[in-house]
Parts: C-alpha cells; structure tokens; sequence
C-alpha cells in the first residue's frame, strides 16, 4: 500500500504541469454540467408549474338542458388526460366578467339577456400538457352536438413546453461530448506518466511487484484527477450562484454536486483502465 502511494505521489509530481492543467479542464467542464443541469432544472420547474395554469374553456350552445349537461360532463370526466372540469353557468360567467372587466359593467344594462355563453373548463393532466395531446383532446371534444368553441387559455405554455424538450435535447449532447471531451484529455494525460514510468515499471517487473500493484497507481490518480476537478467545479458553481445572488433548493443543488462527483470520478476511473491495456 506504501509502494502504491508512493508511486502515485511520484507520477504527479513529475508531471504536475500537464496534471494541473487537466484539473483546471475538468472543473471548467464540470462547472459547465453543473449549471447547465442547475438551469435547466429551474426551468423544468417553472414548465411544470406553469402547465397546471394550463386550461381548455368549452363554450356551449345556447339551449342546452340539465340532461345534455349531465351527458357532457360524464363524457368528458372519462376523457383520458382530463383531470378534473368545472362547469360554469351563464350567471357565473356574468360574474366573472363583472369582476374581471368593472369598466364595462353598464353594458349590462343596455342588454335585453345576458350574452355570455355557459362553458365547461378543462384542466389537463400535467404530462398530457404538450401539443400533440392538447390537439387530440380538443378533436374529441368537438364531436359533441353541444360544443360551439374550444378554446385554449395561456396557449404559450405549450410552445413552452416544446422548447423545454429541445433543450434537454440539447442537454444530452452537451454532457456526452463533455464527457467525451474529458475522458479523452484524462486518457492522454495518463497515457503520458505510463510512457514516462516505463523503466520504473519494468524493474518492478525484474523484483517480482504483483501486477495490481503496479496498475494502482494509475487507477488512483485517474480516479484522483476526476474527483478534484468534478469537486472544484462544484464549489465554483456554488460561489457563482451566491455572487449572482440566484435562488436555488439546497437539496436540487446537493444531487447536482453529488452527480457531478460521481461522474467525475468514474469518467477519470474509466480512463485510466482504458490506458492500462497498455501495460505489458
């Protein structure tokens, strides 16, 4: 265990330039995972919590009687996504309106009937919040011989919503060539200390040192170089977010760091073997 230790102190130091600027890569890296994940899960909150605004009003025909009401409301509580409905009557929404627009209170009054048509409003189950299934659930609504509109209140947060998935798309790619990125300069930098170790290792060979032990050394420091990078880069990401003073939930940020540290150190594990198939 000494022997592993001491060689792997050795292969820093006679490398510490090249180790060094690995490091610096890795965090940089790390620290753009980091708050790209931290971005992107704040925005993933904010979709999710906008999609329960989301709303389907149904305007009804003028005429409808309590039966065809009744027939209506089952039809469209069955209705897949539909997660709960709420029926507003003609007085209702002359509520509504008076509340919402005071200013126009007095066309009432030059009014023989109120104009205001009674509505059913739907509000969507949050995962069938997106364009595709909004779309089909407003065709089978329409079928019904008592609908006259469908309307879809704050419409934006479907095209919302379909930015969100093109940027974790965007997310995932970024990641795998970050990663790639990485394991690829860890893998160089290693490859480099085993080239400049080879004559320590062949006389570890003439004196009978077991394989593991001459490979240990390697395998630690990859290992070494993905933690402190990954680990650098999550105490940036929490300095940048308290100097920008942005508002994030300790326990979101907590997996982020955790996360990042355990792909740093499996990226630098994973290299590091990669490299050994090297030593004969």
């Amino acid at each position: 265990m000494k022997l592993i230790f001491k060689e792997t102190y050795f292969i820093i130091k006679e490398n510490f330039d090249r180790v060094f600027g690995l490091i610096v890569v890795i965090c940089f890296s790390f620290f753009l995972i980091g708050m790209f994940s931290f971005l992107t899960l704040k925005f993933y909150r904010f979709v999710r919590t906008s999609k329960k605004e989301l709303s389907i009003e149904i305007f009804l025909k003028e005429n409808v009687d309590k039966n065809d009401l009744r027939r209506l409301g089952n039809y469209l509580r069955n209705l897949a996504g539909v997660d709960k409905i709420k029926y507003i009557s003609k007085e209702e929404a002359k509520k509504i309106f008076i509340k919402n627009f005071e200013d126009y209170m007095d066309v009432f009054k030059f009014l023989n009937e109120n104009p205001l048509p009674s509505s059913f409003v739907i509000y969507p189950k949050v995962n069938y919040v997106n364009k595709e299934d909004i779309n089909f659930l407003i065709e089978e609504i329409k079928i019904m011989p008592w609908v006259d509109e469908v309307v879809v209140s704050n419409e934006f947060i479907l095209r919302v919503s379909g930015f969100f998935d093109f940027i974790l798309l965007g997310f995932v790619f970024f990641f795998f060539m970050i990663l790639w990125v990485n394991s690829f300069v860890i893998f160089y930098t290693i490859k480099v200390s085993l080239d400049n170790r080879k004559r320590v290792l062949e006389v570890m060979d003439l004196i009978g040192v077991p394989e593991h032990v001459k490979r240990a050394p390697f395998v630690l420091n990859g290992t070494l170089y993905g933690f402190l990078g990954s680990f650098l880069a999550c105490l940036l990401i929490y300095l940048v977010l308290n100097f920008l003073k942005l508002s994030f939930n300790f326990n979101d940020l907590f997996l982020i760091f955790i996360f990042l540290v355990v792909v740093g150190v499996l990226v630098g594990w994973g290299s590091a073997l990669k490299v050994l198939s090297e030593i004969k």
